[in-house]
Formats: structure tokens, C-alpha cells, sequence
């Protein structure tokens, strides 16, 4: 699927991404979202 290894990769240039101490932080909080969204819908 190119969206998933589109998104995997956005993830991935975002982790390695020195420049911005705070990208790493953001994706950690999107994961928490999602994890979130997802328990809520599986209820």
C-alpha cells in the first residue's frame, strides 16, 4: 500500500529530524491519539 509507506516514511524522516527537538514529541502524541481514537471506536 504507497499511502502506509508514504505515512512510515514521513514518520521516519520526522524521527531523524535534528532540527526540530519537538517532531519527535508530535509523533509520539499523534500515536497516542490514534491508540486512543481506536479504543474508543472499538467500544
Amino acid at each position: 500500500m504507497p499511502g502506509l509507506e508514504l505515512a512510515r516514511t514521513a514518520v521516519r524522516s520526522a524521527l531523524h529530524r535534528e532540527d526540530f527537538p519537538g517532531s519527535r514529541h508530535q509523533v509520539l502524541g499523534t500515536h497516542i491519539v490514534v491508540r486512543d481514537s481506536t479504543r474508543r471506536h472499538g467500544r
